[in-house]
């Protein structure tokens, strides 16, 4: 794989995460009324909800980056951006 085609994927595969946390902030964001709603707390109670999703993310993010950067120096097999991205949009529509 060339330098050029190596940035690219990789810009897509940031861009790809970036956009997938935002959706994943905003609408859990919209969702907090009827969260708090739900399970009976007051607002600021479920905002933590917020919160535990963010430092969550924030967690993987060092942790996939970590690994990321152990298994660069090897090479993955380009199968594995597909079980990624499938799984994580199987995630999502759960």
């Amino acid at each position: 794989m060339s330098e050029t085609q190596n940035s690219q994927s990789i810009t897509v595969s940031l861009g790809a995460f970036s956009f997938v946390t935002a959706l994943s902030g905003a609408s859990v964001t919209l969702a907090l009324p009827r969260m708090a709603r739900a399970f009976d707390v007051s607002a600021s109670l479920s905002t933590q909800v917020v919160q535990v999703g963010l430092i969550t993310t924030v967690v993987f993010l060092v942790m996939f980056g970590h690994a990321g950067d152990v298994f660069s120096k090897r090479g993955l097999p380009s199968w594995w951006l597909g079980v990624y991205y499938g799984l994580a949009l199987n995630w999502y529509r759960t």
